[in-house]
């Protein structure tokens, strides 16, 4: 199975290289976004960087920081060869002469990659341009495969099941630290190589999720959290609410609100709609219900993105963004907003879209929760 996704990969990337003429892929990846490299070596970067290097030719070497990483990066990674890093210019200069990249070379992460290792890369070949590829791997990345889809029904599982202990814990008099805690040791017993987690506690105030504080919660209060596991690369998220003691009116409406925004917008989730239309979908319920204050980005980034490699990444659902769903993107829908009835609320899930219709990943009950007493 993994020896034909990488064959995949490579079929789609040389295909990108042949229709733009270039001569080799260089891929960077740095400690907060480690996708371009993991999609096309499958090596879980260690340390702070790492860059890959394919030739027109399907020679891959990868080259890795930590030294001693070597033996795994061999193991575990479809790369041909495995280079320790300790002047990056130099040692991506050696192997680019060596696969014959003189003229044209892609580079995918070319925005975060250092200055200075390109200037070195560029002192050396001073003919050889160098042409950014980030969104064009972005895009070949957008279409998951079969495998790819696997791994994040996994990880989709492991949201419901860190869902399932964030509701056994969130009680009232517990500091948020502690709960998500809790959390992180259920989603890494459950496989969870890495996790991403931001949470809020409090009344109409809470205008926004943060990293765990040391307040407590309280009765009367709502929590909200977005638990986003990553499993084998692949990150999917979960986005619930829970009211802790009671269900209020406005927190009801409220979440009523989000739910309809969300549904609506699932409705049209299938392949040849516009990105934009399932945002504009999500703010007009929220002008009909009298907040269309909140549909700004005063209040709001966006009203959901794609999962992946990266636990954000394209497509942005937000109003202007013309991309098309296509079937095999996963993608989360959330109007996460601040609402003046009960103050900030999350609600979604991770959606596979397909040509029968979106397919929500997790199984967890798409409601208000309550921890009552």
């Amino acid at each position: 199975m993994l020896e034909e996704e990488f064959k995949s990969r490579l079929k789609k990337i040389q295909t990108y290289l042949e229709e733009k003429e270039l001569d080799g892929l260089l891929a960077y990846s740095m400690p907060w976004r480690k996708d371009h490299v993991r999609y096309i070596a499958n090596y879980r970067t260690w340390g702070g960087y790492s860059y890959t290097l394919l030739s027109k030719m399907d020679k891959l070497t990868l080259f890795i920081t930590i030294s001693d990483d070597v033996e795994r990066a061999e193991e575990e990674s479809w790369a041909d060869k495995v280079v320790p890093v300790k002047e990056p210019s130099r040692e991506l200069s050696t192997e680019i002469k060596n696969q014959g990249i003189t003229r044209r070379l892609g580079v995918a992460g070319l925005e975060f990659c250092p200055a200075k290792t390109i200037a070195g890369i560029q002192d050396q070949f001073p003919q050889l341009e160098i042409i950014s590829s980030s969104n064009a791997l972005v895009n070949i990345r957008a279409i998951k495969s079969d495998y790819e889809i696997g791994m994040m029904r996994k990880a989709a599982r492991i949201c419901d099941l860190g869902f399932q202990t964030f509701l056994e814990y969130a009680h009232q008099g517990i500091k948020e630290y502690e709960l998500v805690a809790e959390i992180e040791r259920r989603v890494r017993h459950e496989g969870a190589e890495d996790h991403f987690m931001i949470i809020a506690s409090g009344g109409k105030d809470t205008m926004c999720m943060t990293p765990p504080r040391d307040k407590e919660l309280m009765f009367g209060e709502l929590v909200l959290t977005e638990v986003t596991p990553q499993y084998h690369g692949y990150w999917t998220q979960i986005c619930r609410s829970v009211a802790i003691g009671n269900i209020s009116k406005e927190m009801q409406r409220s979440h009523d609100i989000f739910f309809r925004a969300t549904e609506e917008a699932l409705k049209i989730a299938k392949p040849g709609t516009p990105i934009t239309k399932l945002a504009e979908i999500q703010n007009q319920v929220f002008r009909e219900e009298g907040f269309g204050e909140y549909t700004s980005l005063k209040w709001t980034r966006s009203r959901g993105h794609g999962q992946g490699l990266h636990l954000d990444e394209p497509p942005l659902i937000a109003e202007g963004n013309e991309m098309v769903l296509q079937e095999g993107m996963v993608i989360i829908v959330h109007p996460n907003t601040y609402l003046p009835l009960a103050g900030y609320m999350v609600f979604g899930d991770p959606t596979l879209i397909t040509n029968n219709g979106p397919e929500i990943l997790t199984q967890t009950e798409r409601k208000l929760f309550c921890q009552s007493y």
